[in-house]
This record gives structure tokens, C-alpha cells and sequence, in this order.
């Protein structure tokens, strides 16, 4: 385990990271004012490979949610009493 201020771990951040995927460090730690905050280590199974249109998503819903092209002009055609229920602060 490697104790790090805050200061130095903005500037030697990439290090850091490093350190971690190799795994010469288990944990790093963040210190501020002396302190610990922040504990820094790898995911082993973090998603890593790049799919087209960004990274993997993690999470049981992805994909299960379709928007139709039309889906912003729903909302210029929600009833007024939906309207004041969801969009209190959209209407005032």
C-alpha cells in the first residue's frame, strides 16, 4: 500500500494507474491534510474493450430501452394535468 497527498496524486495520477495495473501495488491511498480520503485500486473485471459508440455499459438493463426518433415531441403533446404533476418546475 502506497500513501499519496492529494497534491502529488493530481500530478503523478497516470503513475499511479500504472502502478495499479501492474499490480506492483494492491491499493493506493489518498491523503489530505495527512489524512486518508480516498483509496485507489484496480477492478480486475472492469470492462476494458472499446465497443463502437463508446465502452461497454455495465448493468442488467442495457439495451432493454428504446426511444422512437419522435420521443422529444412527446412531450409537446402531454396532458396538462401530467404536465403540472411530473413538470411542476418546467411549467412555473
Amino acid at each position: 500500500m502506497t500513501q499519496v497527498n492529494m497534491a502529488d496524486a493530481k500530478e503523478k495520477f497516470g503513475d499511479l494507474v500504472k502502478l495499479l495495473k501492474s499490480k506492483e501495488q494492491d491499493e493506493i491511498i489518498l491523503t489530505e491534510d495527512g489524512k486518508p480520503t480516498i483509496k485507489m485500486t484496480f477492478l480486475e473485471n472492469a470492462p476494458t474493450e472499446k465497443k463502437s459508440g463508446g465502452y461497454r455499459r455495465l448493468g442488467i438493463a442495457k439495451g432493454a430501452l428504446r426511444l422512437t426518433p419522435d420521443f422529444d415531441k412527446v412531450f409537446d403533446e402531454l396532458d396538462e394535468e401530467i404536465g403540472k404533476m411530473f413538470f411542476k418546475e418546467a411549467l412555473h
